[in-house]
């Protein structure tokens, strides 16, 4: 079990920061939630070399592939541009990197004092051997991997097989990134728990929600919906069996 918490969790860790469209913009952001979700991942094994040197790696890795994958595309895109941008503004820039780091550790205070203070508690040393168990990291891993790698597979198929743009879709469904999280996150639940007719039912109840506004609007939106909408199921599907399996239950 620690086996597969460790490869899960690695192989996430790189991969997270390119499902956050803030994140993905910034190597060191992607740099720290990698950091962040490596860290996690190695707890039980903190004590070893190995783990630092892999907390290190995903976050090299994760500013590496956000670069690679996410630069080149806007540099391709900026390409075909008739007109260049105007140069961005330095002060603007550095004033909300300020800002940000302001409110980083405006949050962290709180974390770091209840750390100091709670440190000796039962609830404290309850919490501590809930990060350490590879049950449930296991199924952390397949719950991020379903919510937040899912959105990105799934916007990545609307691209490529949807003539419709997200703009469009966003201004008459509604919902959006928000929606799709929710979605997978029921049927992950329900698949997980072994209730198939419960993750159908959620799928009933959000198309016939959805059947006004495809039935007024153009065209097109019913594709985007269907591939939308089969595409997040697949993968919920397909998350939650590996995740039961990797727990040692039957598939279905």
């Amino acid at each position: 079990m620690l086996d597969i918490r460790l490869l899960e969790g690695l192989v996430l860790a790189v991969l997270l920061p390119l499902c956050f469209s803030r994140i993905r913009t910034s190597d060191p952001a992607a740099a720290a939630l990698a950091g962040a979700y490596a860290l996690y991942t190695v707890l039980p094994i903190y004590g070893r070399w190995q783990a630092w040197v892999a907390v290190c790696m995903c976050g090299v890795c994760a500013a590496a592939v956000r670069r690679l994958l996410v630069s080149r595309g806007s540099a391709q895109t900026t390409e075909h541009q008739e007109t260049e941008s105007p140069a961005p503004d330095l002060r603007a820039r550095a004033t909300g990197a300020l800002i940000r780091a302001a409110r980083s550790v405006l949050f962290a205070v709180p974390a770091v004092f209840a750390a100091l203070t709670l440190g000796g508690t039962p609830l404290w040393r309850e919490l501590g051997r809930a990060l350490e168990d590879n049950r449930l990291a296991v199924t952390v891993n397949g719950a991020a991997a379903s919510l937040f790698l899912g959105g990105l597979a799934t916007g990545l198929i609307l691209r490529r097989f949807s003539s419709v743009t997200a703009g469009r879709a966003q201004a008459v469904l509604g919902g959006g990134t928000l929606l799709g999280w929710l979605e997978r996150s029921l049927y992950f639940a329900f698949l997980l728990a072994g209730q198939p007719t419960a993750a159908a039912f959620a799928l009933t109840a959000k198309s016939a929600a959805r059947f006004p506004a495809l039935q007024r609007d153009e065209e097109g939106l019913a594709e985007y919906y269907l591939i939308g909408s089969l595409s997040s199921l697949v993968i919920a599907v397909v998350s939650a069996l590996l995740t039961r399996l990797a727990l040692g239950m039957a598939a279905v």
